[in-house]
């Protein structure tokens, strides 16, 4: 008897352990890492997830990793202003984040392919995962299960108050950067605040809040940050962390 499988039927069963393999990988608390590790170990190529302001927050083990460009960004921990830049230039780029699904990024730098789909949290851009074929060429099923990593990427990420309540992970990520003194190297802060277009004064204040007797206004539709835009507008974001802003 014939019990050989044809293409789609092959497919539907890679997926089915694909999707059951990453949700163990979720449910196990093994957090952005465990579920990166066992993403790229099925898709036989590392991945590297980065968020919107471009900070490298995961990656699968970087000796698989001969992408120089890519190896320089995990060992700095974000992208340069030069390289977004040149992403934002390239045609591909621009076609694919016009789409839902995932999209190929050519890039005349590295001989790699590029394979990246979008996190979205509450329907939200808040990062992107990437498929480096370092390994192995890119097959046709790689897409869609790269689709899915970043659907449960983003129930991983959207645990975070941070990622759920951001209105711009650009700036965000730098104000926490400094309050949390992760930025003092004055090189690497001058470069991310190139990044995100952002122009600091010679002299900042911070607003501390204490919430401990803050009344419930009774709505849910984000009201204590939109207060505190209402009566602080020249502030850049107010900064959500565990809840607060």
């Amino acid at each position: 008897m014939d019990i050989s499988l044809n293409e789609p039927q092959r497919d539907r069963l890679e997926t089915e352990h694909f999707t059951a393999a990453l949700f163990t990988a979720y449910i196990s608390g093994a957090g952005l890492a465990g579920i990166v590790q066992t993403a790229a170990g099925l898709l036989h190529n590392p991945v590297i997830v980065f968020d919107a302001s471009f900070r490298i927050v995961a990656h699968s083990g970087r000796e698989n990793i001969d992408d120089y460009i890519w190896s320089e960004n995990i060992r700095k921990g974000y992208c340069s202003y030069d390289f977004i830049a040149a992403v934002n230039r390239m045609e591909s780029v621009r076609r694919g984040k016009q789409s839902d699904a995932s999209y190929e990024v050519a890039c005349e730098e590295t001989s790699n392919t590029k394979l990246i789909s979008k996190i979205k949290v509450g329907g939200k851009p808040i990062g992107n995962v990437l498929l480096l074929g370092c390994k192995h060429p890119f097959r046709p099923i790689d897409s869609e299960l790269l689709s899915l990593t970043a659907t449960v990427l983003a129930e991983e990420m959207g645990k975070s108050s941070y990622y759920r309540n951001a209105k711009n992970i650009k700036v965000e990520d730098i104000i926490c950067g400094l309050l949390e003194l992760q930025l003092q190297d004055s090189n690497t802060l001058q470069e991310r605040l190139q990044s995100a277009d952002l122009r600091l004064g010679k002299d900042l204040l911070v607003l501390l809040f204490d919430l401990t007797g803050y009344v419930d206004s009774g709505r849910y539709d984000d009201y204590l940050r939109s207060a505190c835009n209402f009566y602080f507008p020249a502030v850049p974001a107010p900064i959500m962390r565990d809840g607060l802003c």
